[in-house]
């Protein structure tokens, strides 16, 4: 029996693995070429609550002032400061000195031990509302991990399955070398981005931040590691025409595929950049970002002052949905607190509600009235004519208006409840008063029988 299995899954592995060198081949970057993994932008949310600590962050981060100009430092603090005191006149953006790995005599730059596989780091900080500050982080990555993503890319996988159990029945889901290479890059880039955010996070408490880490003080490789906006900036050569840039992506759709790239969504350009969203594999809820490049070294320097603040935005209200979300879960829960009369636990939990409410409307408010005002670098879709951040913003604004909804209705069930609750209680106190009142009655009897049987006693 045991051998038959044996032989039956020797003679699959053969068939599903017998076109595998093809199938490898078609991963490998076009034309032979090697696909520079050039840096990573992230995206962190500074509310007000933590203006203190991202003065201190960036007190401790450049504390090394010798070597470095630290007049935009001293600027930044100033104006944290004064954002801070309730000075917000408008929307603001300063760049930082550039950060160095350790050991790097470059001039201008303050060195901190970055890790493996990062080689420079450079801050920006953009106000865009009173309450909320984003922090841009473009971190340069060392050869080491373009090595190692080609390595992943260029070494010949077999094919392989696996046999997954289901209340159904059991099926086989198979593995061809393009999926392996794709769980392998995927892994890799979870590790350079979990280790970059073990430095960020050794100085900052950001909003992002704070839910991946949340339950994860070891700061483990986890899914939720995609909830901090990330975009991977590869430099590769493709075709300018786009027309022929479809048959290209056509041509090398395994290549892509293993990068988490598909370019048949809707894709956004800017001179000798692609942007687009990272293509969903194996049930991920969370889509980050992608850039492609073919711009030259200077022009990917110029490239770091392009505003991505938006998407910290978008992910932003993506959570505020998630939670308002949650808090209908518990509003619907309410009725069986108020049956089982714990109001003490209710009105904790409403306190509670209402922050989360408060939050968003203030966010709403501000980022209605100043959000217009930051500077973004134009990306126009190569299908149609909408440009990327305009996208992104109608999708923040359709979000809101989701959330409004979920906010009257919180409310409209809110009031409900308490109603419920106060009709409840006054009914129990007008009970309890009616059984006072008999109870008094019957005292005031037995104390007037009392009094007449001593008045009457001879």
């Amino acid at each position: 029996m045991n051998s038959s299995k044996k032989i039956n899954s020797d003679e699959k592995l053969r068939h599903l693995r017998k076109d595998d060198k093809e199938k490898n081949e078609r991963c490998f970057p076009p034309n032979n070429d090697t696909l520079n993994y050039h840096s990573i932008i992230l995206v962190e949310l500074i509310e007000s609550d933590n203006f203190d600590n991202l003065i201190q962050g960036l007190k401790s981060l450049y504390k090394d002032s010798n070597v470095i100009d630290y007049n935009n430092v001293e600027i930044a603090i100033n104006t944290i400061q004064n954002q801070k005191n309730k000075l917000f006149t408008s929307a603001w953006k300063l760049f930082l000195p550039t950060i160095s790995d350790i050991g790097n005599t470059t001039p201008n730059m303050v060195s901190h031990d970055l890790g493996e596989f990062f080689k420079f780091v450079n801050l920006g900080l953009e106000g865009v509302s009173p309450s909320m500050i984003i922090l841009s982080i473009r971190a340069d990555l060392k050869d080491v991990a373009t090595e190692k993503l080609n390595d992943i890319l260029c070494k010949y996988h077999d094919s392989d399955f696996e046999l997954v159990e289901t209340e159904r029945g059991a099926y086989e889901e198979h593995f061809g070398p393009s999926n392996i290479k794709y769980f392998e890059i995927s892994k890799l880039k979870g590790e350079i981005k979990g280790s970059l955010l073990g430095f960020i996070a050794k100085f900052f408490d950001g909003f992002f931040l704070n839910l991946w880490m949340k339950d994860n003080e070891d700061l483990k490789i986890n899914e939720n590691i995609k909830i901090i906006p990330c975009i991977d900036l590869y430099s590769l050569s493709f075709p300018e025409n786009n027309e022929e840039l479809m048959k290209w992506a056509r041509e090398n759709n395994d290549f892509l595929y293993c990068i988490s790239i598909s370019l048949w969504n809707n894709i956004f350009k800017n001179e000798n950049f692609i942007i687009g969203q990272k293509e969903f594999h194996y049930g991920g809820k969370i889509n980050n970002y992608f850039i492609l490049s073919k711009a030259t070294e200077d022009e990917l320097d110029s490239f770091t002052y392009c505003s991505f603040s938006l998407l910290g935005i978008e992910r932003f209200t993506t959570q505020m949905e998630l939670i308002f979300g949650d808090i209908h879960s518990i509003l619907s829960n309410e009725i069986t607190k108020l049956k089982e009369n714990e109001f003490e636990e209710l009105i904790e939990t409403r306190k509670n509600i209402f922050n989360e409410i408060f939050h968003f409307e203030r966010f709403k408010t501000e980022i209605n009235q100043y959000w217009e005002y930051v500077d973004y670098c134009e990306f126009s879709s190569i299908t149609n004519r909408t440009q990327f951040f305009s996208t992104i913003q109608n999708n923040i604004k359709n979000r809101l208006l989701i959330l409004d909804n979920y906010i009257k209705y919180s409310y409209k069930h809110s009031d409900y409840n308490f109603n419920l609750a106060s009709v409840e209680h006054n009914d129990k106190v007008q009970n309890n008063v009616i059984w006072l009142s008999i109870i008094v009655l019957v005292l005031t009897i037995i104390q007037a029988l009392l009094a007449y049987v001593q008045f009457t006693k001879p």
